[in-house]
Order: structure tokens, then sequence, then C-alpha cells
């Protein structure tokens, strides 16, 4: 006899975890008519299989004779002609929903689904089927989540907001973050309320898009003449597209702190990075004609964010990127929270890529992380400035497309006096 045929609890349990995954969205909204009573069998064994592993039988009864958990154990006597008349565990049944989640350990989650579920079906009944399909929000959201919830779908309701933007709507703890950390699961249900066949939050409710923005700074005084004088600038996207000016090249940041450090650079602006907000650059077509360069931590992030951007900028470079600077910091290295698992990240070189995989596989020690803003400041920027400098010297054509010959002549002299 297997003893695999024998269920214990343990094996009930783990069964039944199995079936509360694939099932408590149908079970929230009671559509599985036949779900319930909901019966396992246990097992039983022949007398013969009985005779060959008494040990395995016996520990198997002594289980289910101290079970203590939810649902209704059966029992059955089997007469047999050697071992004589036998009480073992037939089945076990549970009637509902809220047992089961109690045997696996899931009843507080789903009792709060469950009450949420009915409340919110109560006042929109057309939400019945839609409602189990956000489980996880009805199980896991706060109670002042779920007000908010509730208090901006009201709102949509019965409002169709023009030309504001989502700071603006009158509900209590709603503002632009929590609209977008939450769009998905207001995008799901407002739809069906409204009976509208459109996934964009923005688009469904008339809500006024926030412009995307774009902070940098200028490293150049004559350029800083285009804009009377200012150094640190922030602008809409849009408008840094359109920029028409003798930039020769773009510093990608990803610290803001490190950004402010940099020094003059004639022809030359710093980009505020912002980890993965760095993809504004897919906008800026400009940025494609000009040198760009890429300094961001010294992480599995970092090298992820490198590689998003250098597949909307294929000539992006990276700097202060490599094993040297990593191990000359060693003293300042701290711990990445959530590494990127990632096999391959396409966009990198060989180089870029074996620091990426050496860090993700623990290489160097346990999850290391060396923050940009901790790299020694003179070390840095001379490092910059070489890489700057050769490429100044060099006479490559690297300007936007408004650069003059004489602006880049200009340019070159100036570099070669830093």
């Amino acid at each position: 006899m297997s003893n695999q045929r024998l269920l214990l609890p343990e094996g009930v349990k783990e069964k039944l975890t199995r079936l509360y995954a694939s099932k408590h969205q149908s079970w929230l909204s009671s559509t599985d008519s036949n779900a319930w009573p909901l019966r396992i069998k246990l097992g039983t064994p022949t007398e013969k299989e009985a005779a060959a592993n008494p040990s395995a039988v016996k520990d198997w009864i002594i289980a289910w004779r101290s079970w203590q958990g939810t649902g209704t154990l059966s029992w059955s006597d089997k007469r047999w002609h050697i071992l004589g008349t036998q009480s073992l565990p037939q089945e076990i049944s549970f009637t509902d929903a809220a047992q089961v989640a109690l045997l696996i350990g899931e009843h507080s989650r789903w009792e709060r689904a469950k009450q949420r579920f009915l409340d919110l079906s109560e006042k929109w009944p057309i939400l019945l089927h839609t409602l189990p399909r956000v489980f996880y929000a009805l199980a896991d959201y706060s109670d002042s989540d779920i007000a908010r919830l509730t208090s901006l779908l009201e709102w949509f309701e019965k409002k169709t907001p023009v030309n504001l933007y989502p700071r603006q709507i009158p509900v209590s703890g709603v503002d632009t973050k929590w609209l977008e950390r939450h769009s998905g699961i207001i995008t799901k249900l407002l739809s069906v309320i409204q009976d509208k066949d459109e996934d964009n939050l923005y688009k469904l409710t008339g809500l006024t898009v926030p412009p995307r923005l774009v902070r940098f700074r200028v490293l150049d005084s004559e350029l800083r003449n285009h804009f009377s004088g200012l150094s640190d600038i922030t602008c809409t996207v849009d408008e840094f597209a359109r920029l028409n000016l003798p930039i020769i090249r773009a510093f990608i940041v990803e610290n803001d702190q490190t950004a402010l450090c940099f020094r003059d650079l004639p022809g030359a602006i710093a980009i505020f990075g912002r980890g993965y907000s760095v993809e504004i650059v897919e906008a800026v077509t400009w940025l494609l004609k000009i040198e760009c360069y890429y300094w961001g931590d010294l992480d599995t992030h970092g090298f992820n964010i490198l590689n998003s951007a250098r597949s909307h900028l294929p000539q992006l470079e990276s700097l202060l990127m490599d094993e040297e600077t990593l191990t000359l910091h060693r003293d300042l290295w701290v711990m990445e929270e959530k590494p990127i698992l990632a096999a391959n990240l396409r966009t990198l070189s060989v180089e870029e890529q074996n620091l990426y995989l050496a860090l993700r596989d623990n290489t160097f020690g346990t999850r290391v992380r060396l923050e940009q803003e901790r790299i020694n400041w003179e070390f840095a920027w001379d490092c910059i400035c070489k890489v700057y400098h050769s490429r100044s010297l060099s006479g490559k054509p690297t300007a936007m497309q408004s650069t003059t010959l004489e602006d880049s002549t200009q340019l070159r002299i100036k570099a070669s006096n830093l």
C-alpha cells in the first residue's frame, strides 16, 4: 500500500490551500453552487494493505483521532476477517469557505474580503461578478483605503471632472500618489459602474493628466544666458524636448544631491535621473544626437535602469559603474533590499553585464550596493573631467543639430581649459 493513499491532516491542509488559491474568488461571490459541502476522502485501506503496513495505518488513525481542526470528520467501521472490526477515518467535510480559510490560516483575510464584498455589492449590485477579481484589495486594504475607494467611486459616479487634476478631487485622503497607486482597482470597478470599456483611468474619468516633469542643470555660463542666467530648471518633458541649444553632452545623474555637485562643463547639462523615471528620455529625440552618460547606483537596480535608458539612447555610456569604483569604496557598501534577478540585461556591455551578474549572484558579498552619492566626490569628479576632456579634444561632431561649427569650436576651447 502506498502511504500516499492515506491522507494525513497536513496533507488535507496542503490540498485545501491549493483549492483555496484557485477557488476563493468563486467562493466569495457564491457562483460555485456545487462547492458545498466540500468533502475530502481520506483514503481507506483494505485489510490486506493494513496487514502489510500496520504502522502506517496506525499512525494515520492516531493522527485523525487527535484532530482539532475545523470541518466534520466522518468515521466508518470496517469488519475484517483477520484484523476484526476497525474504526477508520473516512472523510472530512466543510460547510463553507470560512471553515476552509480558518483551517489554512486565511480566516481574517477571508472575513474582511467577505464583509467588504457584501458592502460594495449591496451599494453597486453591478459589481457582483467584478469584486471577486480584486480579492487582494478586499482582503488586504486598510479600512481607511476602503473608505477612500468607496467615497471616490461615489464621487465619480455623480461627477464628470473637467480640467481637474487628481489633487483637486474633493475626497478626503485622496491625492495624486494615492490615486496612481490604486489606479488599477479604481479603473476596474469604475468602468463596470459606468459601463465603459476603458482601462485608462484618465480617459475613463476625464481627469487631466499631470504633465511629466524633468529637472536639469545648465553647466555652461553661455548656455545659461538662454535662460536669463538660470542654472537649475524644471519644465515639462514636452518643453524639454523642444530645446534647441548648442548642448554637446548630457549627464543623467541618479541622485539629486550628486547632480547638484556638478561644476561647470562647457556645453553640458546634468539631468536628474530619479530612478526609473529616467525613461522620459524616450520623448526627447535631440538627446540621440549628442553624447549621453548615465551615472547610477552600483547595484542591480542601477544596471537595470541603465539597461532601460540605453534601450532609448543606444549611445548612452555609463560613468563610475565599474568594478574599480565598487571595490575602492568597499567600506561604504550597504545592502540592496530587493535585487533584480533577471538573467540578462540585453543592452549592457560585456563589462557591465559581468558586474551586474556578480552583484546579482553575491560574488562580492550579500546583496552589495554602493550608492552613487557615497562615492568620494573628488575621485568621481576627476573621472568625469577625464572623460569630458578626452571627448572634447577628439573633435567629434556631437552637438545638437542647432550647434554651429563656431559653437563647437568655442566649446572645445573652453573644455581644454578645464
